[in-house]
């Protein structure tokens, strides 16, 4: 598995964010019902970006070479702050899923976040595999919740 890190989105990653939010498994994990145009994407961006109780990270990982040279940008972590609980959104692109590196960047949340307040994740009760990197992480069922309709799975750290 390769070294993972998070790092501040900037507005430069606009066009990443739009390939990942318009990936067909992030929209049905996050409940887009159509794809994302871009404006509406700058938008969303420009507005996250600005907010003083949001963080958006991209999760990038090493490119092998001996130097710890990170360049692969693979995914993001979207963070809303509240005052005792902080919600996290996690999506990794399609070509880097099944490699451990949801775990590893969701690791790295608990240890940059995780210390002053409640760490919280919605996960569709079929989204096995993102029930299964928040578990791997460090995360517990805190039960489960209808929204419109859609059942999930409340994930809480610690």
């Amino acid at each position: 598995m390769p070294s993972t890190r998070l790092v501040p989105a900037r507005i430069e990653d606009t066009h990443l964010f739009l390939r990942w939010r318009n990936d067909t498994n992030t929209r049905k994990a996050f409940g887009y019902s159509k794809l994302i145009v871009d404006a509406d994407n700058a938008t969303w961006m420009t507005v996250r970006l600005s907010a003083k109780s949001e963080k958006l990270l991209v999760i990038e990982t090493e490119d092998g070479q001996a130097q710890r040279h990170f360049v692969n940008q693979v995914g993001f972590v979207r963070l809303v702050i509240k005052k005792d609980e902080t919600q996290i959104e996690i999506s990794i692109g399609k070509n880097w899923r099944g490699k451990g590196i949801a775990t590893e960047a969701l690791k790295l949340v608990c240890q940059n976040y995780g210390k002053a307040c409640i760490l919280s994740a919605m996960v569709k009760t079929y989204n096995y595999s993102g029930l299964w990197a928040f578990d791997k992480a460090g995360f517990h069922e805190d039960g489960e919740h209808s929204v419109n309709g859609v059942d999930f799975i409340r994930m809480v750290y610690p």
